[in-house]
């Protein structure tokens, strides 16, 4: 299992990457919910 999260020593930049992007996606999203929200207020 640690082979698969070392990931042939390239882990400790893909793992960060992947965080982030999921964060990114996250964030978006309730960026986009928020403004829709507002949206159809008014």
């Amino acid at each position: 299992m640690s082979a698969f999260f070392a990931m042939g020593g390239y882990g400790a930049f893909v793992w960060p990457c992947y965080i982030l992007a999921i964060l990114l996606v996250v964030g978006l999203y309730w960026h986009s919910q928020k403004k829709l929200a507002s949206s159809e207020k008014d």
